[in-house]
């Protein structure tokens, strides 16, 4: 939902655990796949972890940010997360049956 409050985790520059919060600022699409917009700082080391909203629940998988601007990330939403994941796996059990 847009404005909900959620949380970025990962490990920016190294650092162990950390946690950074923003907001839901808009959904997107881009070649077909679903983009949580938000205004979490998104360094190295967040790419690919999970953006986690109050209920504690995963709804993302950090991605990428705009470069040079400012609190600007994006998260592939988790439901298109779940599909790719699905995916990968029937096609890697078919091929090992």
């Amino acid at each position: 939902k847009i404005s909900s409050k959620v949380i970025a985790i990962g490990n920016p520059a190294g650092l162990d655990f950390t946690v950074t919060e923003g907001a839901i600022s808009a959904t997107r699409e881009f070649n077909n796949i679903k983009y949580l917009q938000h205004s979490v700082p998104i360094n190295p080391g967040n790419s690919g972890g999970p953006l986690v909203n109050q209920a504690g629940e995963i709804i993302g998988i950090n991605n990428f940010k705009v470069g040079g601007l400012e609190s600007l990330g994006f998260a592939i939403a988790s439901n298109e997360v779940y599909s790719v994941a699905d995916s990968i796996i029937s096609n890697y059990n078919a091929q090992n049956k």
